[in-house]
């Protein structure tokens, strides 16, 4: 009977403790997940580098009291101080929200030196729950410390504040279809070369965001001109499955945070390369093809005029550079044409001949020189 007491007294015990444990394990998960996710209280950050320009940056959360100490320009004040290092040259940036503040402004600074003597940019007060941007432009890459801070106050208080840095790196890369890359263009730093392989004979479009007023330039696998220059947001070329391209930008502003994307697709022909193998197209049908880049071959078609009659050409399609549509009799004469050219601002263009005899003509559609490409839809009638 005894050994029966001491037994239950024993599992008693064991119950006891094992439901404290319970409740201590409980009330640290509950703590745990009523303090910031993204507090950051190491002394450095992380920087998220923009390799898309889309990326999505962490935020860290930055709070102090009146029992955080810092020195800044030889001055104490309540604050926290962070470490950054960046991976490569560029444009660095520093977003600030002041999500509380319940004592002094708060300051924020971009410093050269642990001591925060030395600036590297301009320091900002914050106004409450206003986003605020510091910038850098780092011709070499070079650590920094970022200076949250308040006029130092013994009473009790809590400022709060967020932090997002992130950088553009100004370096060229392999570009792949579809997918956005993030850069910095620096003019100090010079052109920037960004390789693409083309999957598909067709066409390329390059789109870039905020590029203006930069240049932007298709190169052959030798960095050899391909294409003229262009400073709008969308260029178009011609291209060949299986080649390397460069797109190259120039900066021509001090410094631009933007991003690219090219998308290549195919945009399949059936053309002869000269007069005497042009493919025979009826009429009322369209067709398609491109002119590549850094080419002077030209496209040739075949129709058939069955009685007297003016020859219409329409043309649609995009460019860098201008394509010319041309009409020739069965014995190879040039025929006169008015608005026989697409170019980049001219996407449709109906080229039209005066009235023609029965029998069989021709179509050449060509770059006005190796620097004009692009692509196009044609329709007789």
């Amino acid at each position: 009977m005894m050994n029966e007491n001491i037994q239950s007294k024993g599992n008693t015990i064991k119950n006891t403790i094992r439901n404290i444990v319970l409740a201590v394990m409980l009330i640290s998960l509950i703590l745990m997940m009523s303090e910031p996710a993204a507090a950051d209280d190491t002394g450095s950050m992380s920087i998220t580098n923009m390799n898309k320009g889309t990326e999505s940056v962490p935020v860290r959360v930055v709070k102090y009291t009146q029992n955080s100490t810092v020195t800044v320009n030889g001055m104490k004040y309540n604050g926290k101080i962070y470490k950054i290092s960046p991976s490569s040259a560029g444009v660095l940036k520093l977003r600030f929200i002041a999500k509380t503040v319940n004592h002094s402004d708060v300051q924020v600074g971009l410093f050269k030196d642990a001591g925060c003597t030395s600036q590297a940019a301009d320091t900002k007060i914050l106004t409450k729950k206003v986003a605020s941007t510091i910038q850098e432009v780092q011709t070499t890459k070079q650590t920094r410390y970022i200076a949250v801070y308040s006029e130092a106050n013994s009473d009790p208080y809590t400022n709060v504040v967020t932090v997002q840095p992130y950088m553009y790196n100004c370096t060229g890369r392999t570009l792949s279809n579809n997918t956005w890359c993030g850069f910095a263009s620096m003019k100090s730093k010079g052109r920037l070369y960004f390789k693409f392989k083309a999957k598909y004979t067709g066409y390329m479009r390059v789109y870039g965001h905020d590029l203006t007023p930069d240049t932007v330039q298709l190169l052959k696998s030798n960095k050899k001109a391909a294409s003229v220059t262009t400073t709008q947001g969308k260029a178009y070329y011609g291209v060949t499955a299986g080649k390397t391209y460069y797109v190259r930008i120039a900066p021509k502003a001090a410094a631009t945070c933007t991003r690219i994307k090219v998308s290549n697709k195919s945009w399949r022909e059936f053309s002869g390369r000269n007069r005497t193998a042009a493919v025979l197209k009826i009429r009322n049908r369209s067709w398609k093809g491109t002119i590549a880049a850094g080419s002077t071959k030209a496209d040739w078609y075949r129709v058939k005029i069955g009685s007297k009659r003016s020859f219409r050409v329409y043309a649609q399609g995009r460019t860098c550079g201008k394509i010319n549509v041309k009409l020739y009799t069965k014995k190879g004469k040039s025929i006169n044409v008015k608005n026989g050219s697409l170019n980049s601002s001219r996407k449709h263009v109906t080229a039209v001949s005066k009235k023609v005899k029965k029998g069989t003509y021709y179509i050449r559609v060509s770059g006005q020189n190796k620097y004009s490409s692009g692509y196009y839809k044609l329709t007789w009638r």
